[in-house]
């Protein structure tokens, strides 16, 4: 466990919960009258998407204020406009004013501009290291189904493995492994890949629209930014007023759009610290256990013994028969298993495993399971219509294939062995989330904080800017009427 961070294990009936990212995750829920949501992590939660959403609520009260009051605003003048008549009063004409609002007009749109900038590489940053993060969920957990069903394959073909005619495994042995394929059936890993793809799909189909606005929205609003400035300069009233009252609708999409990131960046951040929790205590039972989960105690115990029974077990049948036929020089000639074999006698498979299943190393004299297939390919003699050998050689094309169906079971079992133990005991789900968490966590928080101080930037400064294009349109007016008055002054 981390120093500093507080985990949360609730008791229920089935054993521990790990309560991921319990306490950045506790958020007033809506759903629950406002009460502080205390169940962690978990985006199947409703009330975890709904506190996580109300998180953006300071954003939307911003917009929502920002809309009534400007509008108000408009509203008021136009009606003071029409009412008093906006072209017939005397105005007064204050050079400070009038170079202040220049001057922040020119800042506000160089803001605009970093905004946009900082937008619009945030973004692409960001739904890149979002799109690599969520690709290498689904190629690990596509990567395990492929060797599950290479692994299931195998183990499903050695009940008709016969030589001779004979079954290599024994009838009681065989419902052995009808039981462990029901076993793992039965298991939640068989689907790691749909869940992973389930999952990339819902957040493609969620941020692919957020994506094509924003872009939409760095564009546009640089493009209000800019033509508001050159109309400012140029004295075009009119249409000052119609760009602010674009930019007007505009701010409020961008803030209200602010709102909606903070939720993505809010749940990015909750997903990155619940890997971290759970990558130091990934036995405890946790939503994240969903995405790529790990067996059961007692599956682990009963898939690698049944794996490493069923290896000894083929390797020790092929070697019984090797010396029992193979090797076997004394048959007469029409005993079932004479096919007149001769020449060098065949070397015995290594078994990887001894007596009480622990790792054994191989006798010089001994072939291993890699090889077999290479060096039992030389033993093999050429047969007539009968089956029986012409040419020097101890194994027919038949007897050599049926043991190989039997070494290649007992290969797949002992390869795949440290693959099902690093699945057993979470190994390999607590190093793909660890990679996750040092190699992408990090590229996904400076981006999305790129993203959110883009918006900041470029909603703050348009809002400026729309203040101060009345404020230099006004100045620039109330300048022009002073410098006309002086001048007819001075022809009086």
């Amino acid at each position: 466990m981390i120093l500093g961070v507080r985990r949360q294990i609730l008791e229920g009936g089935n054993g521990t919960r790990l309560v991921l990212a319990a306490e950045r995750t506790q958020r007033p829920d809506p759903l629950n009258h406002f009460n502080i949501y205390v169940d962690g992590w978990n985006v199947t939660n409703s009330h975890y998407i709904a506190s996580v959403g109300f998180s953006a609520v300071p954003f939307i009260v911003i917009a929502i204020a920002w809309f009534v009051l400007l509008g108000l605003f408009l509203i008021c003048s136009c009606l003071c406009c029409c009412c008093c008549g906006c072209g017939r009063r005397n105005y007064g004409y204050s050079r400070v004013c009038y170079t202040l609002s220049l001057v922040f007009l020119l800042l506000f749109t160089i803001a605009a501009v970093i905004g946009s900038a900082m937008l619009y590489t945030g973004q692409n940053e960001f739904y890149g290291s979002v799109e690599r993060t969520f690709m290498y969920i689904v190629k690990q957990a596509t990567g395990v189904l492929t060797k599950l069903t290479s692994l299931w394959d195998s183990i499903q073909s050695a009940k008709d493995i016969q030589l001779d005619g004979h079954n290599l495994f024994p009838p009681e042995f065989r419902g052995n492994i009808d039981h462990f394929n029901n076993m793992i059936k039965m298991s939640n890993i068989t689907y790691p890949d749909r869940v992973a793809n389930q999952t990339i799909r819902y957040l493609t189909g969620a941020l692919n629209p957020v994506r094509y606005v924003l872009n939409v929205i760095a564009g546009v609003m640089l493009a209000v930014a800019f033509l508001g400035l050159l109309f400012s300069f140029c004295g075009l009233r009119v249409l000052v007023y119609l760009l602010v009252i674009l930019g007007w609708i505009l701010v409020t999409a961008t803030i209200l759009l602010s709102a909606v990131f903070l939720v993505f960046h809010n749940v990015v951040a909750d997903t990155c610290m619940a890997m971290d929790q759970w990558v130091h205590d990934p036995a405890a039972d946790s939503a994240l256990s969903q995405l790529l989960p790990c067996l059961d105690p007692k599956t682990i115990g009963e898939t690698l013994d049944i794996t490493k029974t069923m290896t000894a077990t083929a390797v020790d049948m092929t070697n019984a028969y090797t010396v029992n036929v193979s090797n076997h020089d004394q048959f007469p000639p029409n005993a079932p298993f004479y096919h007149n074999q001769s020449g060098p006698l065949v070397p015995l498979l290594c078994n990887p495993l001894d007596q009480n299943h622990k790792p054994r190393p191989c006798a010089p004299d001994e072939v291993l399971l890699a090889n077999a297939s290479q060096v039992y390919k030389g033993y093999i003699c050429q047969v007539n219509a009968e089956g029986i050998c012409t040419t020097q050689g101890r194994l027919t094309q038949g007897s050599y294939d049926q043991m190989m169906g039997a070494i290649n079971v007992a290969f797949t079992l002992d390869h795949y062995g440290p693959f099902l133990a690093s699945i057993a005991d979470c190994t390999f789900v607590r190093d793909t989330f660890r990679d996750i968490t040092t190699k992408n966590c990090p590229g996904l928080s400076i981006t999305s904080q790129w993203i959110y101080a883009g918006l900041a930037s470029l909603s703050g400064a348009v809002m400026f800017s729309l203040i101060f294009w009345l404020i230099f349109v006004r100045e620039r007016r109330h300048r022009s009427q002073t410098k006309k008055s002086m001048i007819q002054m001075n022809r009086f």
